[in-house]
Protein backbone atom coordinates (compact mmCIF):
# COMPACT_ATOMS: atom_id res chain seq x y z
CA UNK A 1 0.00 0.00 0.00
CA UNK A 2 1.04 3.41 -0.88
CA UNK A 3 2.30 6.11 2.39
CA UNK A 4 1.71 9.65 2.64
CA UNK A 5 3.25 11.52 5.50
CA UNK A 6 1.71 15.51 5.73
CA UNK A 7 3.76 17.09 8.17
CA UNK A 8 1.76 20.81 9.20
CA UNK A 9 1.67 23.20 11.45
CA UNK A 10 -1.68 24.54 12.76
CA UNK A 11 -3.04 25.98 16.49
CA UNK A 12 -4.82 28.45 18.30
CA UNK A 13 -2.69 31.79 16.14
CA UNK A 14 -1.60 29.69 13.48
CA UNK A 15 -5.16 28.95 12.79
CA UNK A 16 -6.23 25.50 10.98
CA UNK A 17 -5.86 26.43 7.45
CA UNK A 18 -2.42 24.33 6.48
CA UNK A 19 -4.45 21.62 8.44
CA UNK A 20 -7.73 21.96 6.28
CA UNK A 21 -6.30 22.03 2.85
CA UNK A 22 -4.05 18.96 3.76
CA UNK A 23 -7.15 16.68 4.84
CA UNK A 24 -9.03 17.92 1.50
CA UNK A 25 -5.95 16.06 -0.45
CA UNK A 26 -5.51 12.98 2.07
CA UNK A 27 -9.15 12.25 2.07
CA UNK A 28 -9.14 11.81 -1.85
CA UNK A 29 -5.89 10.31 -1.56
CA UNK A 30 -6.78 7.41 1.19
CA UNK A 31 -10.04 6.80 -1.46
CA UNK A 32 -7.80 5.74 -3.96
CA UNK A 33 -5.34 3.37 -1.52
CA UNK A 34 -3.40 5.43 0.26
CA UNK A 35 -2.51 5.15 3.66
CA UNK A 36 -2.41 8.51 5.02
CA UNK A 37 -1.12 9.52 8.25
CA UNK A 38 -0.55 13.14 9.78
CA UNK A 39 2.69 14.84 12.12
CA UNK A 40 4.02 17.14 13.57
CA UNK A 41 5.90 18.74 16.78
CA UNK A 42 4.42 17.50 20.22
CA UNK A 43 1.98 20.82 20.83
CA UNK A 44 0.47 20.17 17.12
CA UNK A 45 -0.26 17.03 17.28
CA UNK A 46 -1.98 17.60 20.74
CA UNK A 47 -3.67 20.37 19.05
CA UNK A 48 -4.88 18.25 15.62
CA UNK A 49 -5.79 14.80 17.50
CA UNK A 50 -9.47 15.82 18.45
CA UNK A 51 -10.02 17.87 14.91
CA UNK A 52 -8.37 14.72 12.58
CA UNK A 53 -11.21 12.13 11.46
CA UNK A 54 -10.80 8.99 13.06
CA UNK A 55 -9.02 7.15 9.89
CA UNK A 56 -6.11 9.68 10.56
CA UNK A 57 -5.88 9.78 14.52
CA UNK A 58 -3.85 9.67 16.30
CA UNK A 59 -0.94 11.71 14.95
CA UNK A 60 2.57 11.47 14.90
CA UNK A 61 4.09 13.72 17.03
CA UNK A 62 7.97 14.48 16.54
CA UNK A 63 9.23 15.44 19.53
CA UNK A 64 9.28 19.29 20.64
CA UNK A 65 11.63 20.67 18.37
CA UNK A 66 11.17 20.11 14.42
CA UNK A 67 14.35 22.00 14.06
CA UNK A 68 16.63 19.51 16.21
CA UNK A 69 18.87 17.78 13.80
CA UNK A 70 18.12 14.39 14.32
CA UNK A 71 16.13 11.37 12.45
CA UNK A 72 12.72 10.68 13.19
CA UNK A 73 11.68 7.54 14.32
CA UNK A 74 9.17 6.85 11.52
CA UNK A 75 8.60 4.70 8.37
CA UNK A 76 9.86 6.21 5.21
CA UNK A 77 6.84 7.15 3.64
CA UNK A 78 6.03 7.09 0.14
CA UNK A 79 5.25 10.92 -0.48
CA UNK A 80 6.02 13.27 2.26
CA UNK A 81 3.85 16.50 2.19
CA UNK A 82 4.91 19.53 4.15
CA UNK A 83 2.78 22.39 4.69
CA UNK A 84 4.28 24.37 7.59
CA UNK A 85 6.26 28.06 6.87
CA UNK A 86 8.31 27.25 10.02
CA UNK A 87 10.12 24.80 7.97
CA UNK A 88 12.24 24.16 4.99
CA UNK A 89 14.92 21.95 3.09
CA UNK A 90 17.30 20.88 6.25
CA UNK A 91 14.20 19.38 7.52
CA UNK A 92 12.76 17.87 4.20
CA UNK A 93 15.48 16.36 3.43
CA UNK A 94 16.15 14.26 6.54
CA UNK A 95 13.36 11.75 4.99
CA UNK A 96 14.20 9.21 2.33
CA UNK A 97 10.80 9.69 0.66
CA UNK A 98 10.50 8.56 -2.48
CA UNK A 99 8.58 11.87 -3.25
CA UNK A 100 8.49 15.57 -1.72
CA UNK A 101 5.91 17.58 -2.32
CA UNK A 102 5.69 20.62 -0.68
CA UNK A 103 2.96 23.14 -0.15
CA UNK A 104 3.99 27.02 0.53
CA UNK A 105 2.55 30.11 0.26
CA UNK A 106 5.06 32.71 0.96
CA UNK A 107 7.82 31.87 -1.60
CA UNK A 108 10.73 33.09 0.88
CA UNK A 109 13.01 29.65 1.89
CA UNK A 110 14.77 26.91 0.39
CA UNK A 111 13.32 23.25 0.04
CA UNK A 112 13.96 20.31 -0.90
CA UNK A 113 10.98 19.11 -3.05
CA UNK A 114 10.10 16.89 -5.80
CA UNK A 115 7.04 19.06 -5.86
CA UNK A 116 5.99 22.22 -5.14
CA UNK A 117 2.45 23.33 -4.99
CA UNK A 118 1.45 27.19 -4.18
CA UNK A 119 -2.64 27.88 -4.90
CA UNK A 120 -1.81 31.69 -4.55
CA UNK A 121 -3.52 34.09 -6.98
CA UNK A 122 -0.64 35.06 -9.97
CA UNK A 123 1.71 33.16 -8.34
CA UNK A 124 4.64 32.30 -11.08
CA UNK A 125 7.51 29.38 -11.02
CA UNK A 126 10.46 31.93 -11.10
CA UNK A 127 9.19 33.16 -7.71
CA UNK A 128 10.80 30.03 -6.30
CA UNK A 129 13.84 30.63 -8.23
CA UNK A 130 17.03 29.68 -6.24
CA UNK A 131 14.60 28.42 -3.42
CA UNK A 132 13.65 24.76 -5.16
CA UNK A 133 15.94 22.07 -6.83
CA UNK A 134 16.23 22.22 -10.27
CA UNK A 135 14.46 19.68 -11.31
CA UNK A 136 11.21 20.43 -9.06
CA UNK A 137 8.03 20.82 -11.04
CA UNK A 138 4.97 23.16 -10.17
CA UNK A 139 1.61 23.60 -9.46
CA UNK A 140 1.12 26.69 -9.25
CA UNK A 141 -2.01 29.74 -9.22
CA UNK A 142 -5.53 29.35 -8.03
CA UNK A 143 -6.33 26.72 -10.57
CA UNK A 144 -4.35 24.11 -7.78
CA UNK A 145 -6.58 25.16 -4.68
CA UNK A 146 -6.88 22.38 -2.47
CA UNK A 147 -10.34 22.39 -2.27
CA UNK A 148 -13.12 19.84 -1.30
CA UNK A 149 -15.65 18.15 -4.00
CA UNK A 150 -18.19 20.17 -2.68
CA UNK A 151 -17.01 23.59 -4.59
CA UNK A 152 -16.26 21.91 -8.68
CA UNK A 153 -19.63 22.44 -9.14
CA UNK A 154 -21.41 25.74 -11.44
CA UNK A 155 -20.98 28.92 -8.88
CA UNK A 156 -24.78 30.56 -8.32
CA UNK A 157 -26.19 33.28 -10.63
CA UNK A 158 -26.47 36.14 -8.62
CA UNK A 159 -27.36 38.37 -11.33
CA UNK A 160 -30.55 40.83 -10.10
CA UNK A 161 -29.52 39.38 -6.16
CA UNK A 162 -29.96 42.24 -3.89
CA UNK A 163 -27.44 42.26 -0.24
CA UNK A 164 -29.95 40.43 1.46
CA UNK A 165 -28.06 37.69 3.26
CA UNK A 166 -24.24 37.77 4.30
CA UNK A 167 -21.78 35.06 5.71
CA UNK A 168 -19.49 35.85 8.78
CA UNK A 169 -16.44 33.31 8.47
CA UNK A 170 -12.91 34.35 9.32
CA UNK A 171 -11.12 31.39 9.94
CA UNK A 172 -11.07 28.44 12.11
CA UNK A 173 -9.81 29.53 15.34
CA UNK A 174 -9.87 33.08 14.76
CA UNK A 175 -7.80 33.43 18.18
CA UNK A 176 -8.56 37.72 18.17
CA UNK A 177 -11.92 37.58 18.25
CA UNK A 178 -12.77 39.71 15.46
CA UNK A 179 -16.22 37.44 14.86
CA UNK A 180 -17.25 38.88 17.70
CA UNK A 181 -16.50 42.28 17.32
CA UNK A 182 -18.35 42.16 14.01
CA UNK A 183 -21.37 41.00 15.73
CA UNK A 184 -20.78 43.34 18.27
CA UNK A 185 -20.64 45.82 14.65
CA UNK A 186 -23.97 44.47 13.41
CA UNK A 187 -26.35 46.36 16.15
CA UNK A 188 -25.53 49.17 14.66
CA UNK A 189 -25.82 48.86 11.13
CA UNK A 190 -27.67 51.26 9.42
CA UNK A 191 -29.22 48.19 7.06
CA UNK A 192 -31.08 45.04 7.95
CA UNK A 193 -29.27 42.06 6.83
CA UNK A 194 -29.67 38.68 7.61
CA UNK A 195 -25.84 37.22 8.57
CA UNK A 196 -24.84 34.12 9.03
CA UNK A 197 -21.70 33.05 11.78
CA UNK A 198 -19.12 30.13 11.15
CA UNK A 199 -17.53 28.98 14.61
CA UNK A 200 -15.70 25.69 15.08
CA UNK A 201 -14.56 24.09 18.29
CA UNK A 202 -10.99 25.73 18.10
CA UNK A 203 -12.02 28.73 18.55
CA UNK A 204 -11.38 30.47 22.20
CA UNK A 205 -14.34 32.88 21.69
CA UNK A 206 -16.61 30.34 20.82
CA UNK A 207 -19.18 31.02 23.04
CA UNK A 208 -19.20 34.92 23.65
CA UNK A 209 -20.06 34.47 19.83
CA UNK A 210 -23.41 32.33 20.54
CA UNK A 211 -24.40 34.49 23.57
CA UNK A 212 -24.10 37.86 21.62
CA UNK A 213 -25.92 35.93 18.70
CA UNK A 214 -28.97 34.88 21.04
CA UNK A 215 -29.73 38.93 21.38
CA UNK A 216 -29.61 39.55 17.52
CA UNK A 217 -32.77 38.36 15.35
CA UNK A 218 -31.13 37.71 12.36
CA UNK A 219 -28.02 36.23 12.92
CA UNK A 220 -27.40 32.18 12.54
CA UNK A 221 -24.51 30.61 13.87
CA UNK A 222 -23.54 27.74 12.43
CA UNK A 223 -21.11 25.23 14.34
CA UNK A 224 -18.53 23.01 12.67
CA UNK A 225 -19.77 22.94 9.90
CA UNK A 226 -18.79 19.75 7.51
CA UNK A 227 -18.88 22.23 4.10
CA UNK A 228 -18.99 25.71 3.74
CA UNK A 229 -20.24 25.26 0.03
CA UNK A 230 -23.80 25.41 0.93
CA UNK A 231 -23.98 28.56 3.28
CA UNK A 232 -21.44 30.36 0.41
CA UNK A 233 -23.49 29.27 -2.47
CA UNK A 234 -27.11 31.14 -0.49
CA UNK A 235 -25.11 34.06 0.47
CA UNK A 236 -24.92 37.36 -1.21
CA UNK A 237 -21.49 38.41 0.36
CA UNK A 238 -18.83 37.84 2.98
CA UNK A 239 -17.05 39.35 5.52
CA UNK A 240 -13.64 36.71 5.53
CA UNK A 241 -9.88 36.86 5.80
CA UNK A 242 -7.53 36.28 3.35
CA UNK A 243 -6.75 32.67 4.32
CA UNK A 244 -7.18 29.59 2.61
CA UNK A 245 -10.98 29.66 2.81
CA UNK A 246 -10.19 32.72 -0.22
CA UNK A 247 -10.81 29.67 -3.20
CA UNK A 248 -14.21 28.45 -1.88
CA UNK A 249 -15.37 31.93 -2.13
CA UNK A 250 -14.11 32.26 -5.46
CA UNK A 251 -14.96 28.74 -6.40
CA UNK A 252 -18.64 29.92 -5.40
CA UNK A 253 -18.50 33.17 -7.03
CA UNK A 254 -18.61 34.83 -3.83
CA UNK A 255 -17.87 38.20 -3.03
CA UNK A 256 -15.66 39.28 -0.24
CA UNK A 257 -14.93 42.18 2.50
CA UNK A 258 -11.53 41.04 3.38
CA UNK A 259 -10.08 41.86 6.33
CA UNK A 260 -6.11 40.72 7.13
CA UNK A 261 -5.43 38.66 10.30
CA UNK A 262 -2.09 38.50 9.09
CA UNK A 263 0.89 39.85 7.76
CA UNK A 264 1.19 37.06 5.08
CA UNK A 265 -2.77 37.37 3.75
CA UNK A 266 -1.72 40.76 2.59
CA UNK A 267 -0.41 40.13 -0.90
CA UNK A 268 -3.33 37.43 -1.25
CA UNK A 269 -6.06 40.28 -0.71
CA UNK A 270 -4.12 42.83 -2.57
CA UNK A 271 -4.69 39.84 -5.77
CA UNK A 272 -8.00 39.21 -4.87
CA UNK A 273 -8.97 43.10 -5.05
CA UNK A 274 -6.99 43.52 -8.27
CA UNK A 275 -9.11 41.04 -9.86
CA UNK A 276 -12.07 42.40 -9.02
CA UNK A 277 -13.11 39.46 -6.18
CA UNK A 278 -13.42 41.97 -2.88
CA UNK A 279 -12.98 45.06 -1.09
CA UNK A 280 -9.51 45.41 1.50
CA UNK A 281 -11.11 46.83 4.51
CA UNK A 282 -7.46 46.80 5.67
CA UNK A 283 -6.92 45.55 9.39
CA UNK A 284 -9.22 45.55 12.67
CA UNK A 285 -8.66 49.03 13.94
CA UNK A 286 -10.82 51.54 15.41
CA UNK A 287 -11.93 52.38 11.77
CA UNK A 288 -13.12 48.53 11.43
CA UNK A 289 -16.60 49.29 11.89
CA UNK A 290 -17.11 52.34 9.77
CA UNK A 291 -15.40 51.20 7.11
CA UNK A 292 -17.84 48.08 6.83
CA UNK A 293 -20.94 49.93 7.27
CA UNK A 294 -19.75 52.15 4.31
CA UNK A 295 -19.32 48.91 2.12
CA UNK A 296 -22.11 47.11 3.24
CA UNK A 297 -24.25 49.99 2.81
CA UNK A 298 -22.57 50.59 -1.01
CA UNK A 299 -23.61 47.49 -1.92
CA UNK A 300 -27.43 47.54 -0.57
CA UNK A 301 -27.68 50.81 -2.98
CA UNK A 302 -25.65 49.79 -5.70
CA UNK A 303 -26.42 45.95 -6.28
CA UNK A 304 -25.42 45.15 -9.74
CA UNK A 305 -21.52 45.92 -8.35
CA UNK A 306 -22.04 42.36 -6.29
CA UNK A 307 -23.09 40.69 -9.42
CA UNK A 308 -19.66 41.87 -11.02
CA UNK A 309 -17.61 40.79 -8.28
CA UNK A 310 -19.45 37.63 -8.16
CA UNK A 311 -18.37 37.25 -11.63
CA UNK A 312 -14.91 38.17 -10.93
CA UNK A 313 -14.55 35.76 -8.31
CA UNK A 314 -15.51 32.97 -9.96
CA UNK A 315 -13.32 33.92 -12.71
CA UNK A 316 -10.43 32.98 -9.80
CA UNK A 317 -10.86 28.84 -8.80
CA UNK A 318 -13.50 26.44 -10.28
CA UNK A 319 -13.04 24.14 -7.59
CA UNK A 320 -11.46 21.28 -9.68
CA UNK A 321 -8.02 22.37 -8.10
CA UNK A 322 -7.58 19.01 -5.71
CA UNK A 323 -8.01 16.39 -8.94
CA UNK A 324 -5.49 18.85 -10.85
CA UNK A 325 -3.07 17.66 -8.17
CA UNK A 326 -3.84 14.56 -8.05
CA UNK A 327 -3.34 14.36 -12.11
CA UNK A 328 -0.23 16.48 -11.63
CA UNK A 329 1.56 13.99 -9.56
CA UNK A 330 0.39 10.74 -11.59
CA UNK A 331 3.30 12.48 -13.98
CA UNK A 332 3.63 12.03 -17.37
CA UNK A 333 4.37 8.98 -20.11
CA UNK A 334 6.56 9.67 -23.43
CA UNK A 335 5.41 7.75 -26.39
CA UNK A 336 7.74 6.52 -29.13
CA UNK A 337 7.26 9.29 -31.10
CA UNK A 338 8.34 11.59 -28.34
CA UNK A 339 4.99 12.92 -27.87
CA UNK A 340 3.90 13.68 -23.69
CA UNK A 341 0.53 12.09 -22.77
CA UNK A 342 -0.64 13.37 -19.15
CA UNK A 343 -4.26 13.31 -17.43
CA UNK A 344 -6.14 16.55 -16.28
CA UNK A 345 -9.17 16.79 -14.17
CA UNK A 346 -12.74 16.56 -16.08
CA UNK A 347 -14.04 20.41 -15.43
CA UNK A 348 -17.96 21.70 -16.64
CA UNK A 349 -15.79 23.11 -20.03
CA UNK A 350 -14.92 19.21 -21.47
CA UNK A 351 -18.95 18.76 -21.66
CA UNK A 352 -19.73 19.26 -25.13
CA UNK A 353 -16.28 17.67 -26.44
CA UNK A 354 -17.24 14.46 -24.42
CA UNK A 355 -20.37 14.95 -26.00
CA UNK A 356 -19.19 14.78 -29.74
CA UNK A 357 -16.66 11.70 -28.53
CA UNK A 358 -19.59 9.68 -27.26
CA UNK A 359 -21.52 9.83 -30.20
CA UNK A 360 -19.05 8.75 -32.69
CA UNK A 361 -20.26 5.63 -34.37
CA UNK A 362 -16.45 3.82 -33.46
CA UNK A 363 -16.60 5.12 -30.13
CA UNK A 364 -20.55 3.35 -29.38
CA UNK A 365 -19.67 0.56 -31.54
CA UNK A 366 -18.35 -1.78 -28.35
CA UNK A 367 -20.09 0.28 -26.02
CA UNK A 368 -22.20 -1.70 -23.33
CA UNK A 369 -25.59 0.54 -24.62
CA UNK A 370 -24.38 1.04 -28.28
CA UNK A 371 -27.21 3.66 -28.78
CA UNK A 372 -25.82 7.21 -29.12
CA UNK A 373 -27.09 9.20 -26.00
CA UNK A 374 -29.44 12.48 -26.44
CA UNK A 375 -27.67 15.73 -25.33
CA UNK A 376 -29.83 15.94 -22.35
CA UNK A 377 -29.57 12.64 -21.80
CA UNK A 378 -25.25 13.18 -21.55
CA UNK A 379 -26.01 16.43 -20.22
CA UNK A 380 -27.27 14.80 -16.83
CA UNK A 381 -24.99 11.92 -17.16
CA UNK A 382 -21.76 14.59 -16.98
CA UNK A 383 -23.45 16.31 -14.11
CA UNK A 384 -23.38 13.33 -11.77
CA UNK A 385 -19.73 12.79 -12.40
CA UNK A 386 -17.97 15.88 -13.22
CA UNK A 387 -16.23 16.99 -9.66
CA UNK A 388 -17.60 13.58 -7.99
CA UNK A 389 -15.75 12.78 -4.47
CA UNK A 390 -15.67 9.24 -5.53
CA UNK A 391 -14.18 8.64 -8.37
CA UNK A 392 -11.69 10.21 -10.72
CA UNK A 393 -12.85 11.87 -13.89
CA UNK A 394 -9.96 13.03 -16.10
CA UNK A 395 -9.08 13.76 -19.71
CA UNK A 396 -6.22 12.50 -21.52
CA UNK A 397 -3.91 14.59 -23.23
CA UNK A 398 -1.44 14.30 -25.76
CA UNK A 399 0.81 16.78 -25.96
CA UNK A 400 -1.27 18.98 -24.24
CA UNK A 401 -4.28 18.82 -26.90
CA UNK A 402 -7.29 16.93 -25.52
CA UNK A 403 -7.51 13.22 -27.23
CA UNK A 404 -9.63 11.26 -24.88
CA UNK A 405 -11.42 10.36 -21.35
CA UNK A 406 -10.15 8.17 -18.85
CA UNK A 407 -12.10 7.31 -15.56
CA UNK A 408 -12.16 4.93 -12.83
CA UNK A 409 -15.86 4.35 -10.94
CA UNK A 410 -15.92 2.99 -7.47
CA UNK A 411 -17.14 -0.76 -8.34
CA UNK A 412 -20.48 -2.24 -6.52
CA UNK A 413 -19.28 -0.70 -3.15
CA UNK A 414 -15.86 -2.36 -2.38
CA UNK A 415 -13.25 -1.13 -0.75
CA UNK A 416 -10.61 0.49 -3.00
CA UNK A 417 -11.86 -1.26 -6.45
CA UNK A 418 -12.55 1.01 -9.32
CA UNK A 419 -13.93 0.11 -12.72
CA UNK A 420 -12.07 1.62 -15.32
CA UNK A 421 -13.39 3.21 -18.59
CA UNK A 422 -11.57 4.71 -21.30
CA UNK A 423 -12.16 6.43 -24.61
CA UNK A 424 -9.89 8.07 -27.21
CA UNK A 425 -10.64 10.09 -29.82
CA UNK A 426 -10.22 7.50 -33.08
CA UNK A 427 -7.95 10.18 -35.39
CA UNK A 428 -5.26 9.45 -32.71
CA UNK A 429 -5.87 5.56 -31.93
CA UNK A 430 -2.79 3.62 -32.75
CA UNK A 431 0.04 6.43 -31.51
CA UNK A 432 -0.49 4.85 -27.83
CA UNK A 433 -2.30 7.46 -26.28
CA UNK A 434 -4.48 4.62 -24.91
CA UNK A 435 -1.98 2.54 -23.11
CA UNK A 436 -0.12 5.27 -21.38
CA UNK A 437 -3.70 6.44 -19.75
CA UNK A 438 -4.31 3.48 -18.62
CA UNK A 439 -0.76 3.42 -17.10
CA UNK A 440 -1.26 6.81 -15.63
CA UNK A 441 -4.65 5.72 -14.23
CA UNK A 442 -2.57 3.18 -12.17
CA UNK A 443 -0.22 5.70 -10.83
CA UNK A 444 -3.52 7.61 -9.36
CA UNK A 445 -4.68 4.59 -7.79
CA UNK A 446 -1.96 2.49 -6.80
CA UNK A 447 -3.63 0.52 -4.21
CA UNK A 448 -6.73 -0.29 -6.00
CA UNK A 449 -7.86 -3.28 -7.61
CA UNK A 450 -8.63 -2.14 -11.21
CA UNK A 451 -11.35 -3.57 -13.79
CA UNK A 452 -12.77 -3.66 -16.63
CA UNK A 453 -15.37 -4.88 -18.79
CA UNK A 454 -14.70 -5.77 -22.35
CA UNK A 455 -17.40 -6.85 -24.88
CA UNK A 456 -16.08 -10.35 -26.29
CA UNK A 457 -15.66 -8.81 -29.92
CA UNK A 458 -13.55 -6.08 -29.19
CA UNK A 459 -10.37 -7.38 -29.17
CA UNK A 460 -8.46 -3.87 -29.70
CA UNK A 461 -9.17 -3.45 -26.28
CA UNK A 462 -8.48 -6.73 -24.92
CA UNK A 463 -4.68 -6.09 -26.11
CA UNK A 464 -4.64 -2.68 -25.07
CA UNK A 465 -5.76 -3.86 -21.22
CA UNK A 466 -3.68 -6.69 -21.60
CA UNK A 467 -0.45 -4.62 -22.39
CA UNK A 468 -1.60 -2.88 -18.62
CA UNK A 469 -1.50 -5.89 -17.06
CA UNK A 470 -5.13 -6.44 -17.00
CA UNK A 471 -6.24 -10.38 -16.94
CA UNK A 472 -9.24 -12.04 -17.71
CA UNK A 473 -11.34 -13.22 -15.18
CA UNK A 474 -14.54 -14.38 -16.65
CA UNK A 475 -17.64 -12.85 -17.62
CA UNK A 476 -16.17 -9.94 -20.14
CA UNK A 477 -14.31 -8.97 -16.91
CA UNK A 478 -10.31 -8.06 -16.80
CA UNK A 479 -8.69 -7.26 -13.34
CA UNK A 480 -5.07 -5.18 -12.34
CA UNK A 481 -4.67 -6.20 -9.56
CA UNK A 482 -3.24 -3.70 -6.93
Amino acid sequence: MSSAVFVVNAGPIIGLGHLMRCLTLALRLRLFGWQCRFAGDDGVCSFINPLLPEEFQPAIALGPDLHADRVFDIDTPDMLIVDHYGLGRDFEQRFNARCTLVIDDLANRSHHADWLLDQTLGRQPGDYAGFVPADCRFMVGSEFALLKPAFAQYPPNRTGRSLKRVLISLGGTDSQGLTLRILEMWRELPVELQADVIVTRAMPFRQAVLDIARDLPNVTVHCDVASLAPLMREADLAIGAGGTTSWERCATGLPTLLIRVADNQKAVIAALVRAGAGLDLGMDDSGLAVRLTAALTEFTLNPSMLADMAVAAAKICDGFGTGRVLCALAGTVRLDDDAEVRLDVMTHAESALLFEWQTLPEIRRYARNPKPPTLSEHVRWYGSRVGSPDRIFTQVLLNNKAVGMLRLDPRDGRKTAFEVSILIDPRVQGRGAGLAALQLGRRLAPAADLWAYIMEENVASQRLFKAAGYNPVGENWHLNCA
